[in-house]
């Protein structure tokens, strides 16, 4: 593969990936879980999309700051319809829903700087 990989859109990956976990085995020690195939799909698709983000294409940066965006901002709504009633949980939804729309309007506004 030839390019020249961005190291703050490396960044962004890894802490979406390491988010991504952190929540994933918060959810898992304390509601139950899901599948352990279906979350090393996930955890797949999201190594990839970060991978090439961090390469610098196109097409991969448009894809992870749309659902990125969309992630966000559904964090931070459940954060709010939530507060109330499960503290912990809440924070970690504001925290994910902040992180989440930074990145998706960090890797838009930047998505034209090499």
């Amino acid at each position: 593969m030839t390019g020249k990989m961005r190291k703050d859109y490396a960044v962004i990956g890894l802490l979406l990936i390491l988010m991504s976990v952190g929540v994933d085995y918060l959810y898992n020690r304390f509601v139950g879980g899901q599948k352990f195939s279906d979350q090393l799909i996930y955890y797949f698709l999201t190594v990839i999309l970060a991978f090439y983000t961090a390469l610098n294409k196109t097409w991969a940066k448009w894809v992870q700051s749309i659902l990125l965006l969309i992630s966000g901002v559904l964090s931070l709504i459940f954060f709010l319809v939530y507060m109330s009633k499960n503290f912990v949980g809440s924070l970690l939804l504001l925290v994910m829903g902040v992180l989440f729309t930074f990145s998706g309007v960090y890797i838009i506004k930047t998505r034209n700087k090499v």
